[in-house]
């Protein structure tokens, strides 16, 4: 239910921000391509970050990364669901 989805704005914007420092350039752009040791630093940066809290990462075979959180969910009294959010 996307009903009680709640973004923290500021902490988007930090991340966001944080996450321009790889591959910056000098008048405010980014300059980050595949398979460059800016990409490289992006992906284990946004890998601890998930980690942290409490995220398996998945590479695919063409390098999408995938952040799971897998967690039980109470429905209705007696019974419960797996619940699984992800990004890339």
């Amino acid at each position: 239910m996307v009903g009680n989805l709640r973004i923290n704005g500021d902490r988007l914007w930090s991340s966001i921000m944080e996450t321009a420092r790889f591959g910056a350039t000098p008048n405010g752009g980014i300059n980050r391509l595949t398979l460059t040791k800016e990409d490289a630093a992006v992906r284990h940066w946004f890998k601890e970050q998930t980690e942290t809290l409490g995220c398996k990462v998945i590479v695919d075979e063409v390098g999408n990364m995938f952040a799971i959180r897998s967690e039980i969910v109470l429905l209705r009294p007696n019974r419960r669901r797996a619940r699984t959010a992800w990004g890339t």
